[in-house]
């Protein structure tokens, strides 16, 4: 008897997935569970995604650059890197640019985490529908901004899951709104991402500083070239 294995693969950007959409499924609806129990959990989620979608990032560059030591690499066993190297990384490789109030969201919501996992703790709920809010919004702003990929579909933003969180969450409808102006969003159109390294570069440079291809600007972004067409010098 032949039996069919289907072969299940679990990416980082999957898990990030789940994970934010289990926190907005949490934090949308009121359900039967304990509000702490609630808050707890979407926090963590929350938390987790933020976690796994910088990964991500910084594996488009280089595999290596989710090792805490890049020697490691791929070592499963090795420890992976750090949120704060990790953000460091991807300014100083990536290019990304972070605002002075997401960093420290970052690192908020990371030191929320370890006490909630750590150390014993307790919030308001008005705080942690705060902390929940503002967290979403940039998990799901750095998703699409930074990845390429829409958390939510068409159908879940005008009248599902997010819809509903928009109304039920004023935190997060008005962090929502903010990345949404381009007051927030024109120290991002003002870079691109290089084809070939997956760095972010001023978009009116010809060649890229950090590998040194050249990408040619067509309109608001670059001509994408196929790194696997280069020829070896």
């Amino acid at each position: 008897m032949t039996m069919n294995t289907q072969c299940i693969e679990f990416s980082l950007l999957d898990n990030a997935r789940d994970s934010i959409v289990h926190a907005v499924d949490l934090l949308a609806y009121e359900g039967e569970m304990e509000p702490s129990t609630k808050y707890k959990r979407a926090i963590l989620a929350v938390a987790h995604a933020i976690e796994l979608l910088l990964k991500e990032r910084l594996r488009r560059i280089h595999p290596s650059l989710i090792w805490e030591n890049v020697d490691n690499f791929p070592d499963l066993g090795a420890k992976t890197v750090s949120l704060d190297k990790a953000i460091t990384r991807l300014k100083r490789i990536g290019g990304l640019e972070f605002s002075e109030k997401d960093e420290k969201l970052i690192r908020s919501i990371k030191r929320t985490r370890n006490a909630i996992e750590h150390y014993s703790w307790s919030i308001a709920s008005q705080e942690a529908e705060y902390i929940i809010g503002t967290s979403l919004s940039l998990a799901i702003f750095f998703s699409e901004t930074h990845l390429r990929h829409t958390i939510m579909g068409y159908g879940e933003v005008t009248e599902g899951m997010f819809s509903d969180l928009l109304a039920s969450n004023p935190h997060f409808a008005q962090a929502h709104s903010y990345r949404q102006s381009e007051e927030y969003k024109k120290h991002v159109k003002s870079k691109a991402e290089c084809a070939f390294c997956k760095s972010l570069v001023e978009s009116n440079q010809e060649a890229c500083p950090k590998c040194g291809h050249w990408n040619l600007l067509i309109g608001d972004g670059w001509l994408e070239f196929d790194p696997d067409d280069d020829e070896p010098f």
